[in-house]
């Protein structure tokens, strides 16, 4: 189905097109968004526990590789942000330069320190 709205609906390269991500121009990606309501279907709370139950049903299978632990959709993300939260973004070196050169040129206080 993603392939179907994110291709055929935008007119993008089909995935099964040889070519796909090989076009001589141009990015030829195709997006679908869908914003959906469940409040329209059903009543949001309930809609809101049946998700944390089908989550945490997917969270508790055994996984196949132990170390490696099932996760749902967004997990590694939100594990990123707090890894984040915690430790900071790591910015290299010469972005950070850029960075300074501009607070620099700009009489910008330095903050990063």
């Amino acid at each position: 189905m993603v392939n179907i709205l994110g291709s055929c609906l935008s007119g993008a390269t089909l995935i099964t097109d040889p070519m796909h991500t090989k076009k001589p121009q141009g990015n030829d990606i195709g997006h679908c968004f869908i914003a959906i309501d469940p409040g329209l279907f059903r009543e949001r709370d309930e809609f809101a526990a049946d998700v944390g139950r089908l989550c945490g049903d997917l969270r508790a299978t055994k996984p196949v590789d132990p170390a490696q632990p099932v996760m749902v959709a967004g997990d590694p993300q939100w594990q990123n942000a707090e890894r984040r939260r915690k430790e900071g973004i790591p910015v290299r070196s010469g972005l950070l330069n850029q960075i300074r050169q501009i607070a620099q040129a700009s009489a910008a206080p330095w903050l990063l320190d």
